[in-house]
C-alpha cells in the first residue's frame, strides 16, 4: 500500500506483458537515464540464425554501455518462458552481425536527434568520431535487463550460472481504490 495525502493505492497486476513494456518504453529515461537509444523490437539472431526479439536495446551513451531489455511477467516461469529468451539473446548479442546493426541504428537515431548531436558533442564526441565511439561501447558485453512484476527466486543463480550480470528492475502497479 500506498498512501499519498488522502489517496490509498494498492498493488495491482499487470493486464498483459504488453502493458508492462509500455510503461518501460514510456518511462525509459526514468530507468536508463536521459543520454540513450532506445532501439524498440529489435530482431537479432545467433550466428546459426536462431532468431529472438528483446522488447529494447538500449544504448547508454553517458555510462557507454548497452542493455539488451527483455519485460518479463514473473508468472510466465523462470524456467519454462524468462530463462530460454535471456539466453538465446545473450548468444544472438554474441553474434558481430547483430553488433554492427545496433552501430548502424545507433547512428540513424543520432542523425536524425539534434539533443543526441549536443551531448555527444558535450562529451568530446564529434560527428567524425561517433562510429567509433558506438563501436566501442558495442564491444563491451551487454547488460541483460529485466524490467519485470516480481523477481524469481532463481534469477540471482541463473545470472551466477550465465557469469552474466543480469539486472532485474522491479517494476510494479498500484491503483488508487
Amino acid at each position: 500500500r500506498i498512501i499519498m495525502g488522502s489517496k490509498i493505492f494498492e498493488r495491482s497486476e499487470f493486464e498483459s506483458e504488453a502493458e508492462l513494456e509500455e510503461v518501460v518504453r514510456s518511462h525509459s529515461n526514468v530507468i536508463f537515464g536521459d543520454d540513450i537509444i532506445y532501439i524498440p523490437q529489435k530482431l537479432i539472431a545467433t550466428l546459426q540464425g536462431f532468431s529472438t526479439v528483446p522488447e529494447a536495446i538500449v544504448v547508454d551513451l553517458d555510462a557507454e554501455r548497452w542493455y539488451i531489455v527483455e519485460v518479463e511477467l514473473a508468472k510466465h516461469g523462470m524456467w519454462s518462458h524468462i530463462a530460454p529468451q535471456i539466453t538465446k539473446q545473450i548468444v544472438a548479442a554474441e553474434n558481430p552481425r547483430v553488433r554492427k546493426e545496433i552501430v548502424q541504428v545507433a547512428i540513424n537515431e543520432i542523425e536524425k536527434s539534434d539533443t543526441l548531436k549536443q551531448r555527444l558533442g558535450e562529451k568530446g564526441v564529434h560527428e567524425i568520431k561517433v562510429l567509433g565511439f558506438l563501436q566501442e561501447i558495442l564491444e563491451k558485453d551487454p547488460l541483460m535487463v529485466i524490467p519485470i512484476d516480481a523477481i524469481p527466486q532463481d534469477l540471482e543463480a541463473f545470472a551466477k550460472v550465465l557469469n552474466r550480470d543480469l539486472v532485474p528492475v522491479l517494476v510494479e502497479k498500484y491503483e488508487s481504490k
